[in-house]
Parts: C-alpha cells; sequence; structure tokens
C-alpha cells in the first residue's frame, strides 16, 4: 500500500482509513477520489463556521424553518452578533407574522364567502399559500448561498432591525 501525499496539517482521511477512496473529503487532502498526485479540483470554502460547527449560511437557512429557530439565534450572543444572521432571523420572523396575518384575513373572508357560494376564495388561498412557499424556499436558499434576498417590504423592515 503507498502512502498519500497530503499538504493538509490535519490527519487526510485516506491516511486514517488505508484507502485513498475517501481521500477527497479531507480538508485541503490533494488526493481525490484515489488518484494520487492529481490536485483536488472545486473551490476551496471560505465561510466562516460558528463553534457549532455550522457556517453563518447554515445558520441563515436555518432560520426560516419556523420563528422558533430564529428567535433562538437572535437570543444567543454567539450567533447575533452577525448582522447576515440577524437580518435572515428578522425576515424570518416577518414573514412568519405576514403568512399569520393574511391567513387569519382569508379565513375572516372564506367564511361567510363560502356559505355564499363564492369558490374562488379557496383558489385565491391556495394562490397564496403558493406564494408564501415559494417566498420560503427563495428566502432559505438564498441563506445558504450567502445572499440577502429582500422581500419587498419585509426585507427593508428586517435591514431597520439589524441596524
Amino acid at each position: 500500500m503507498y502512502e498519500p501525499i497530503c499538504s493538509s496539517s490535519l490527519p487526510c482521511a485516506s491516511k486514517v482509513l488505508g484507502t485513498h477512496v475517501f481521500g477527497a473529503l479531507a480538508s485541503r487532502c490533494t488526493v481525490p477520489f484515489g488518484i494520487p498526485g492529481t490536485p483536488r479540483k472545486g473551490a476551496n470554502v471560505t465561510e466562516t463556521t460558528t463553534e457549532s460547527g455550522l457556517s453563518e449560511n447554515g445558520i441563515a437557512a436555518l432560520a426560516y424553518i419556523t420563528f422558533v429557530p430564529a428567535i433562538f439565534f437572535l437570543i444567543l450572543p454567539r450567533y447575533n452578533k452577525s448582522s447576515y444572521v440577524r437580518f435572515h432571523c428578522w425576515q424570518s420572523i416577518l414573514l412568519d407574522i405576514a403568512a399569520f396575518l393574511v391567513s387569519v384575513i382569508l379565513t375572516l373572508f372564506a367564511v361567510p364567502a363560502l356559505k355564499g357560494g363564492a369558490y374562488f376564495i379557496l383558489g385565491f388561498t391556495r394562490v397564496m399559500w403558493g406564494v408564501w412557499f415559494g417566498l420560503w424556499i427563495s428566502t432559505s436558499l438564498s441563506a445558504l448561498n450567502g445572499k440577502r434576498f429582500h422581500i419587498p417590504i419585509l426585507g427593508q423592515l428586517a435591514e431597520t432591525q439589524v441596524k
């Protein structure tokens, strides 16, 4: 068996496991997928990680799950120091509040309208939930990719809360 050449000061996965199959999993290992001597392709990840091991992008994306992790990340000092994480937490909270208010308003209009036979309100409700779901997915993915996607009104409100 041959010893891999690894530029990392950390133990290379191929050294630990005795095989080069897992060599590309190491942080800066130059042995990709069992081919010794060829440099690893792809970009190095430069984002900072927190003490928990999650990146700021990951934490910001987790804030969009519900308002609970968003509030949790705003309370904990190791997460609330980042303006990026605070922005996505606030935008998540505001998006959840807006979805709740729209749901209450649609329910108040839907009950009397359905008694009168106006079933178009059900289609409108489904469209509104589709819009909310699309916003939720796009904001989560943009946070995960390191971008600040501003929802038209809520994004500016979140920016004012961050400052």
